[in-house]
């Protein structure tokens, strides 16, 4: 278990690892001030809820993140525009 939660944003690096069989996802994260980072192993396989797949959602969420994060990037250096057409895409 962790202390709080821990934001998207937040983690710097993540990747799964097999040892002795058991499967785990290591998350490295910093805290606020990004002055520290942690390193947080999660046997994932323990966490369950309705038959959900913990390392699929996460997986799904945290892509919707990187992509998002690309993307604001992308529009803070004028690559791309919110044109109304939907496009998205600087000329």
């Amino acid at each position: 278990d962790w202390g709080a939660p821990i934001a998207y944003a937040a983690i710097s690096k993540c990747r799964r690892e097999e040892s002795w069989g058991r499967e785990r996802l290591i998350l490295e994260f910093h805290n606020e001030d990004r002055t520290k980072i942690f390193k947080l192993k999660l046997a994932y396989k323990d966490y369950k809820c309705d038959n959900t797949d913990f390392l699929k959602t996460f997986e799904r969420y945290y892509g919707r993140h990187l992509t998002a994060q690309k993307y604001a990037e992308a529009k803070a250096k004028g690559e791309v525009t919110d044109d109304a057409d939907g496009e998205g895409e600087a000329d």
